[in-house]
């Protein structure tokens, strides 16, 4: 019997486990749904946005939940194949030129991550500031010009 690829692995377990409550709404919120918090002060907008993004307790947003999501400029959205219910950040450098996450109020992903070669261990990378603060997707997160390899999360 052959040996499967790590691609054969990832779409067998995709087959598997991927498909998504219909009942439920769409896991990729839409621009409307978003709000951009490039209006809200803070002193050190890296460390002070991070920090207030609350997490919801469990899959359900509480009233106080919303509230908390609210006041930091987010919006509760139905995420991730399980559709449990997060605060979701739009960031104001989305898309900005970036090699490490430190220059980023996200993340810095490569661009164009493929998951059969991904871009680990090559140097001098460039990549985008992340849109916002939902950790879905098949992303690759640089550290000075260098990835460490893929990460998909559903």
């Amino acid at each position: 019997m052959k040996s499967l690829s790590k691609l054969s692995i990832c779409l067998l377990s995709f087959a598997l486990f991927g498909c998504a409550n219909p009942s439920l709404s769409p896991a990729t919120p839409m621009p409307s749904q978003i709000v951009n918090i490039e209006n809200h002060s803070f002193t050190d907008p890296k460390i002070a946005i991070k920090s207030k993004i609350p997490r919801t307790q469990q899959c359900r947003a509480t009233p106080s939940d919303i509230a908390a999501c609210q006041a930091v400029g987010g919006e509760i959205v139905e995420s991730g194949m399980a559709g449990c219910e997060r605060c979701i950040v739009q960031f104001a450098d989305a898309g900005k030129t970036c090699q490490d996450s430190s220059e980023c109020l996200g993340d810095c992903f490569a661009v164009d991550v493929h998951l059969v070669q991904p871009p680990t261990g090559k140097t001098n990378l460039k990549g985008q500031c992340s849109a916002s603060n939902s950790p879905f997707g098949c992303r690759a997160r640089l550290e000075n010009g260098k990835s460490l390899g893929v990460l998909c999360v559903d």
